[in-house]
């Protein structure tokens, strides 16, 4: 299949699933309940938005799923799920895998959502040193340092 096909397809599935999300054109939004319930897939898109709770933004991670179920939508409303992914910096094509781990007690005695989150960079191919000389003779890379 195509990349034409593809967005086609992500399209109209978009459009079948908009109800099933937010109502705001997202996928379905994953709403973990117990502690260590996870999701994991590929990353189809990021975008940030920006409401009144969050004037800078918060993102929101959409994701196709590994287990075949369609795509889910990751809204990083919550602190700790948000320096995750700021820090993870998960990008279409990564692999993202997200846990919830339940509420924890912070300091102050405030109780808080704790998440972890991993990112497989996708596309990824390990580049070898050439140990040809180039066409045009060796270059300063090409002699060994001894």
């Amino acid at each position: 299949m195509g990349l034409l096909d593809e967005l086609r397809a992500a399209t109209l599935e978009s459009a079948t699933n908009e109800g099933a999300g937010n109502g705001e054109g997202f996928a379905p939004s994953w709403r973990p309940e117990t502690p260590d319930e996870g999701v994991e897939g590929i990353v189809v898109s990021r975008t940030k938005r920006v409401i009144e709770n969050h004037p800078q933004g918060y993102p929101i991670v959409t994701i196709r799923q590994s287990n075949g179920e369609g795509e889910l939508s990751i809204h990083a409303m919550q602190k700790v799920l948000m320096d995750e992914i700021l820090a993870k910096d998960p990008q279409p094509g990564d692999e993202l895998a997200v846990i919830y781990k339940g509420k924890l007690m912070g300091g102050n005695n405030r109780e808080y959502k704790s998440f972890r989150v991993g990112v497989r960079k996708g596309g990824q191919v390990p580049q070898l040193a050439s140990t040809s000389p180039s066409p045009s003779g060796p270059g300063p890379g090409d002699i060994p340092p001894f």
